[in-house]
């Protein structure tokens, strides 16, 4: 059975304390869901999709959805090194990404609709590996540590969400728009989704027995920090697929659990590779510069790409928005695939870096700078 691990980790539990990285990792997300749950069992109108849920939706996206699409990119192509580290990474998938975009371009209906799909399967299945990642590195950092029954029970649990959300889309035959291209639904029958469904809520209360109820009857206690992004996920693609204002911000919740890793890990990674000591000047001037870095970046991509292949090609613009809104998030799947394996050394070691440290510690300087990027 699982249970608290001592003496395996040196650094703190959070990232930057307990309220913030509660609220980021989940905590933010849930309050918000039982608020628009609440409006809607009151008055009818917490579940609507209305223009003003559209609008801050799409405001979000700008500071905190496309951000963290740029981190990626930032975080793998910073530099020469960090290239070389993931050749096929860095210098292929792009290529391939590219190749798949014009083909789309090129053949609205027969190429673009595919494409896009790919996309759309894709998404959930990578939010799933991130949920999972944070799981492990907070049970990392805690420590506690899982018992391999508990840590593959969990993993089926969180994909099993996945599985559930992808089986209730699919079913029938019906057609989605996703900016300038349609594309179809597989064609799944109805009870695919309702087994998804009802093997999810098993693996989920099998979860709350090994995780929660077991260990709070040996007086260790539940390991919260290692369930919160799995109990997210479930309200993410489980119960908050009945409320459409809730989910125009899973986007953006997501993203929000990214950045508070990529920051931590990028300005870790900065005062390793100065050799300064940390201060709170240092925390302050390396986020302002990070974070607009990838704004900027984010419109780079989800706004430049899309109107820069217009002008050049004379293509209709939402079909190039879709396109590469795709072909982004194509590449940064690939890309979150390699930089974030938590049984790299050099990966690990930057994720378990606390504020405390970035305000307070002298960092040696890094023998190789850029391992501890990836």
């Amino acid at each position: 059975m699982a249970g608290p691990a001592r003496g395996t980790s040196s650094t703190k539990p959070y990232f930057v304390s307990l309220p913030v990285d509660l609220a980021a990792i989940g905590g933010l997300s849930l309050l918000v869901f039982g608020g628009l749950f609440l409006l809607q069992r009151l008055g009818g109108i917490g579940g609507a999709r209305s223009n003003e849920v559209v609008a801050l939706g799409a405001a979000l996206v700008w500071i905190v959805n496309y951000p963290h699409f740029s981190a990626t990119s930032y975080r793998l192509y910073r530099s020469q090194a960090n290239m070389d580290q993931y050749p096929l990474t860095a210098y292929l998938i792009p290529f391939l990404v590219l190749g798949g975009a014009a083909l789309s371009m090129n053949s609205p209906s027969g190429f673009a609709p595919y494409f896009v799909k790919f996309f759309q399967i894709w998404s959930p299945y990578h939010f799933s590996g991130q949920t999972f990642g944070l799981a492990m590195l907070y049970a990392r950092r805690i420590p506690y540590q899982l018992s391999p029954v508990d840590r593959r029970l969990l993993r089926w649990f969180i994909y099993s969400t996945y599985l559930s959300l992808v089986a209730t889309i699919e079913t029938g035959i019906r057609q989605y728009q996703f900016y300038g291209v349609t594309f179809p639904t597989v064609g799944l029958p109805g009870w695919v989704a309702h087994v998804a469904w009802y093997a999810m809520l098993g693996l989920g209360a099998l979860v709350v027995i090994r995780l929660m109820v077991i260990p709070a009857t040996r007086r260790t206690g539940p390991p919260w920090m290692v369930l919160l992004p799995a109990a997210t996920q479930f309200v993410w693609f489980g119960l908050g697929q009945q409320l459409p204002s809730f989910a125009e911000f899973i986007p953006a919740f997501h993203s929000l659990q990214y950045l508070l890793v990529a920051w931590s890990v990028q300005l870790k990674t900065q005062l390793d590779e100065s050799g300064h000591r940390g201060s709170r000047g240092f925390v302050v001037d390396a986020s302002v510069r990070w974070l607009a870095t990838n704004i900027l970046g984010g419109v780079a991509l989800f706004w430049g790409l899309p109107h820069a292949a217009t002008a050049l090609g004379g293509f209709d613009i939402n079909l190039t928005t879709a396109v590469f809104f795709a072909a982004i998030q194509i590449h940064h799947f690939f890309v979150d695939g390699v930089i974030w394996k938590l049984k790299n050394p050099r990966v690990l070691s930057p994720l378990l870096v606390n504020l405390d440290e970035l305000l307070h510690t002298t960092s040696r300087r890094a023998v190789a700078p850029a391992g501890t990027a990836s």
